[in-house]
């Protein structure tokens, strides 16, 4: 992806259930979940429009002849 130049600030609370010292459940609540699913979001868009751009340019490309016609004279 191309830069946006766009700031993004985050903020979120992690908890953690920590079992035999090892951390066995995770809790989240952050801004940063709606980041994520807005480039998702942006990521599927552009695979949509790179699938059109490819079915346009088949659709091109055999409307094309096969042989670079001759001119007479």
């Amino acid at each position: 992806m191309t830069p946006t130049d766009q700031v993004r600030e985050n903020m979120g609370i992690l908890i953690h259930r920590v079992s035999g010292g090892k951390i066995v459940e995770e809790w989240s609540a952050n801004s940063a979940d709606q980041w994520v699913e807005e480039l998702a979001q942006e990521i599927r868009e552009r695979e949509r429009v790179e699938q059109e751009l490819q079915v346009a340019r088949s659709i091109q490309q055999a409307s094309l002849p096969e042989e670079v016609p001759s001119l007479q004279g």
